[in-house]
């Protein structure tokens, strides 16, 4: 392959990389405010410990440390 091509490819990865962590991103900030709009209505539900509000706050919080993640360092599983 030639130099120019090879660079045509990485830089098809690179794209396709990033449209995919944005993709991700994007799904796990919905998914942070939909729990986050929920846990309220939830907070009636209680066992000893935690209401069902209080998982759905962590859960929330959860994905935005994930999504977080992903944009401060998303490379961080790569060689």
């Amino acid at each position: 392959m030639s130099g120019d091509a090879e660079m045509n490819r990485r830089g098809l990865w690179w794209w396709l990389r990033a449209a995919l962590i944005l993709v991700v991103v994007a799904g796990l900030a919905i998914d942070a405010f939909v729990h986050l709009d929920l846990a309220s209505s939830y907070d009636g539900v209680k066992s000893s410990v935690l209401t069902q509000g209080d998982l759905f706050r962590v859960e929330a919080a959860l994905a935005i440390i994930a999504a977080l993640a992903l944009v401060v360092r998303p490379a961080a599983g790569r060689p």
